[in-house]
């Protein structure tokens, strides 16, 4: 029981995460299929912290475009 509940909560999560995910990837210059290509690894046995991985790493390190892009102005530029 707990177990069905604990897998119903990753999937829910992770339902909720990926458009965040693939707006972020958007601001990279990345493709969307990317993003939802690592979503759907995310669920396979085995490989799915290499997606995690790879998804935190462009997620969380990737500078996004220089100055403005089709999500409004820079937020960087606003502090200089």
């Amino acid at each position: 029981m707990i177990s069905a509940i604990g897998l119903f909560l990753i999937i829910v999560l992770r339902a909720f995460m990926l458009p965040i995910v693939i707006r972020r990837f958007y601001d990279c210059n990345l493709p969307k299929w990317l993003a939802v290509f690592l979503f759907i690894v995310s669920f396979a046995p085995k490989i799915w912290w290499l997606s995690s991985v790879i998804t935190v790493m462009i997620a969380g390190f990737v500078a996004g475009t220089q100055g403005a892009n089709r999500y409004g102005e820079d937020p960087k530029e606003r502090l200089l």
